[in-house]
C-alpha cells in the first residue's frame, strides 16, 4: 500500500476521535444529559462505612435523613441487616441490637 493510504486511514482515526470528545466536552460543558431524581436522592444519601468481608460480600451503613441502614451486598443478593432510627429512643435501639446478637448467636452466624 501507498502511504497516501496510511495516512488517509491515520487522519480519518483522529478527525473520528476528536469528534468524539467534542461531543463528550459540549454534552460535560451544557449539561445535556440531565437527571434530576438522581441529584435530589444523592444530597440525602451518605454511605458512612464499608467494610469488605470477602470477595464477593461486603457491608455498608448507609445514612438517610435520620435514619441508619447495614445491608449486606453481594454478588448474588443484598440483604437489609439493620434499620435504626436516631430519633428513636436509646433503649428501643439497645433492645433491638441485643435481639438480634441472640437471634445471630441461635443461628451460629456471629
Amino acid at each position: 500500500m501507498e502511504l497516501s493510504v496510511y495516512l488517509r486511514f491515520f487522519f480519518a482515526l483522529i478527525f473520528t476521535l476528536s469528534l468524539i470528545g467534542i461531543l463528550y466536552w459540549a454534552i460535560k460543558r451544557f449539561d445535556l444529559l440531565k437527571f434530576s431524581t438522581r441529584s435530589s436522592i444523592a444530597k440525602t444519601l451518605i454511605i458512612k462505612e464499608t467494610l469488605r468481608i470477602d470477595v464477593r460480600n461486603k457491608l455498608i451503613i448507609v445514612e438517610q435523613d435520620s435514619n441508619e441502614y447495614l445491608i449486606l451486598v453481594g454478588q448474588d443478593n443484598n440483604l437489609l441487616i439493620n434499620s435504626t432510627s436516631k430519633d428513636l429512643p436509646m433503649n428501643k435501639k439497645s433492645q433491638f441490637k441485643e435481639e438480634l446478637i441472640a437471634q445471630s448467636i441461635k443461628t451460629g452466624s456471629l
